[in-house]
Formats: structure tokens, C-alpha cells, sequence
């Protein structure tokens, strides 16, 4: 555990202005300061606090992960993820549960969501809706299109409900399962009222915001951390996963693909791997490695056990087990590997996001 003087110098880290470069005292402290880091977390805080954290946890990981790590430090890693599971950011239209590689899940209000945004440097995304509220619908667009056609006047009445051909050409109606992937820097877009993960090549905002109709919304006074872990544990996965085109809005299903234990649906392998893992009743996956890449996994139902493993450690993956159950959030390092065995009688799920950490910790 850091010292009391550690303790004092991340608090202190705290109170600078935002993007304040993390001092290299903190940093150096290693896997030593991830339980202050897990006690922050687990408090509720504004974003900005809660942000400068996440950059803190960020520098320590990039120096760990550079090296292969022991299955001991490995583990340690995974479960000091799982001590928190998320770190959440209260919006006025949403909460917002992050990790450090950028997977997230978003808890939309009904009718409410991101202002209508584009990234113009690194991030990029996929969505994937996990249930719809009220209002619920995507918006994707061309930026070139949208400065030909915005004037804020007509958008506003667009917004409150009037017709207006060109927003309602570049508007879908989601259902839970739809996939969206927005591959390329520019594309206009938001997502409002909906559930959905989003497994992106960062966990902090990056946007240039061309309409935000939050501007000045207050945060709903039942944001906590209480009320979001309690429609977290609620959540589950579609039975069936479809990749919606951008540009016609035709859907495709996307395979599951019967593997060892069970079944695997790959939403994308490109910018980021994100992927959803079926475990049957009583079976076991292969063990696989990150090789070159760090994982999150997010258990949305089932139980059993997730083995940890160094190289070293192959020979007897009981050494490395973990419990995982329902609700259960895992960071998985570099070089390290893993697998599941389902002990209950229904199917464990999971969602993985594997990305390289030089990407996720710009």
C-alpha cells in the first residue's frame, strides 16, 4: 500500500486543472497505488475528478504492460479491476460506466444521448445496442453532408419533432443487437435512448460537438453509483448480434461460430477485436493469449471459474483461477492468458474488447 505522503500527492493531483500531466511520483508507484485508485473509484465523483484518476491509472498500466508480467501480477491486475468493475461518469443524458482500454457501457435516458458529434483525431468506435428506451435512434451522417444541410433553427424543430428529409434519411430506429461501426474519423453521429456497449480505441471523450442539446441540462439527482450498479447486474446479451450498414441501414446477422466450449460472435476485428463468448452449461474454452493486446471482459450471466495463467503456469491452470460470476469486469494484461469454465446450469456470457495498450493509452 502507497504511503500516507502518496496518498497526500494523489489527492493534490486531483485538485489540478484538467489534462494536468500525471507527476512522475505517482507513476512511479506501480501496482503499490492500485488499492487508492480502486477507493477512488468506488466513490462517486464529478468526471473531471473522476477522469484524472483514469490518467493516473493509465500511466501506471503503460509502463506494466511493456514487459511480460507474471501470472501472480496478472491476476492481481484482473482482480483490481474487478474490485471496481467500472469507473462511472454522470452525464445529463446518461451514465457512462468506463474502463482504462475503452470498453464502456452506456446507460441512456429515454429520448436523450450524445450530442451530435464526429471525432476528427484516434477515436474510434463500435456500438452495440443492448436494449432501447422510448425515443431511441442513431444518426449517422457524412460531416460534408451535414454542413450542407445544418442551420440550427430547422435541427431544433427537426429535434421537437417536425419532418425533415435529410435527418430522417440519416436516422435508424435500433433494435437490442444492432452493430454499428464507425471505422473512419469524421462520420457526424450520436446514439439516444439506448442501453449499449461501446468498445472504442479510447475511454474519454474525444469530439468535436457540432449540436449538443445538453448544453446546460442538469445530472438527474438518481445518477449514482448505487442506482447504475443496480441496472448493470439487470442487463443482458441479445440473442442475436446484426451489423447495420451506415449508409443503407440494411442489417446483416452476424455469425456465432461454434468453438471449443460453446459459441464466439466477432462484432469486429479491425481497430479494436470486440467479440461475445457463449460458455455452455458445464464446459470449458481453450485457453488463449493476449498477444500483443490487453483485454477487458464484462460477464453478463453464469458463473464459474477464469483462469489467469502465465507462460510458466500452463501446466496447471488451477494455480490461476479466479471466481467470475454476473456483473463481474475483468483487465486482462499483455502476454497473459486466459479461459473460462462454466460451473452453473445456465449459459455464461461474456464481452471481450482486446486492443493494443499504445493505442488505448494516448
Amino acid at each position: 500500500m502507497p504511503d500516507r505522503s502518496i496518498n497526500m500527492l494523489l489527492g493534490d493531483y486531483l485538485t489540478k486543472p484538467t489534462g494536468t500531466p500525471v507527476p512522475p511520483e505517482l507513476t512511479s508507484q506501480g501496482i503499490d497505488l492500485l488499492p487508492a485508485i480502486s477507493d477512488y473509484f468506488r466513490a462517486d465523483a464529478n468526471i473531471d475528478k473522476t477522469e484524472a484518476v483514469e490518467r493516473v491509472l493509465k500511466s501506471i498500466l503503460k509502463v506494466l504492460f511493456q514487459g511480460p508480467l507474471p501470472g501472480s501480477t496478472c491476476r492481481q491486475i484482473a482482480l483490481f479491476q474487478n474490485s471496481y468493475r467500472f469507473a462511472y461518469k454522470y452525464k445529463s443524458y446518461a451514465v457512462k460506466a468506463a474502463t482504462p482500454l475503452g470498453y464502456s457501457i452506456f446507460l441512456q435516458e429515454a429520448a436523450q444521448g450524445f450530442s451530435f458529434q464526429r471525432h476528427i483525431t484516434h477515436k474510434t468506435e463500435v456500438f452495440h445496442i443492448l436494449a432501447t428506451r422510448p425515443g431511441a435512434l442513431v444518426f449517422l451522417c457524412e460531416f460534408e453532408d451535414w454542413q450542407r444541410h445544418y442551420e440550427p433553427q430547422g435541427f431544433q424543430k427537426w429535434i421537437c419533432g417536425a419532418k425533415d428529409d435529410f435527418y430522417d434519411q440519416h436516422t435508424f430506429r435500433p433494435r437490442p443487437g444492432d452493430v454499428f461501426i464507425i471505422s473512419e474519423l469524421g462520420v457526424v453521429h450520436t446514439v439516444m435512448g439506448c442501453i449499449l456497449e461501446e468498445f472504442a480505441t479510447v475511454s474519454t471523450d474525444m469530439v468535436v460537438r457540432l449540436h449538443d442539446q445538453n448544453l446546460g441540462c442538469p445530472i438527474p439527482t438518481h445518477f449514482t453509483r448505487q442506482y447504475a450498479e443496480s441496472e448493470m447486474l439487470g442487463l443482458s446479451v441479445p440473442a442475436e448480434s446484426r451489423l447495420v450498414d451506415r449508409r443503407t441501414w440494411k442489417s446483416e446477422p452476424i455469425a456465432r461460430i461454434r468453438c471449443e466450449g460453446g459459441f464466439e460472435s466477432v462484432l469486429t476485428d479491425s481497430f479494436v477485436r470486440a467479440s461475445h463468448r457463449e460458455v455452455e452449461a458445464g464446459a470449458r474454452t481453450e485457453l488463449r493469449q493476449c498477444l500483443g493486446v490487453a483485454a477487458i471482459i464484462r460477464v453478463f450471466s453464469g458463473s464459474g471459474t477464469l483462469w489467469v495463467l502465465d507462460d510458466s503456469e500452463l501446466w496447471n491452470p488451477e494455480q490461476g483461477a479466479i471466481s467470475a460470476a454476473s456483473g463481474d469486469v475483468f483487465l486482462l494484461p499483455p502476454g497473459a492468458w486466459f479461459g473460462f469454465k462454466n460451473e452453473a446450469r445456465e449459459t455464461l456470457r461474456y464481452s471481450e474488447q482486446q486492443i493494443p495498450p499504445e493505442v488505448a493509452f494516448v
